[in-house]
């Protein structure tokens, strides 16, 4: 990836039902090739969603996206819930 890509509008948090981001700061490590997301806080029992959108691109420039079969770009997307 281009470390450069990677950053707070291209890996963001977001918790359900909000429409707003949650703060988090953004890293790379190109040694590891980890993106890492280590958020300011999250809310116990809470569902976030965390994504990786198509401002992301590989080294060759290409944007990052998980189903070529399908016609445009499309957002990664993981869900995660944070245990008490």
């Amino acid at each position: 990836m281009t470390a450069s890509t990677i950053n707070d509008t291209t890996f963001t948090l977001r918790k359900k039902g909000s429409t707003g981001f949650t703060a988090a700061r953004v890293s790379y490590d190109p040694s590891t090739d980890t993106a890492i997301l280590d958020p300011n806080s999250l809310k116990r029992g809470a569902t976030y969603t965390a994504g990786v959108n198509i401002g992301t691109e590989d080294l060759a420039g290409n944007p990052l996206d998980h189903n070529s079969f399908t016609s445009g770009s499309q957002l990664q997307r993981w869900y995660i819930k944070v245990r008490n």
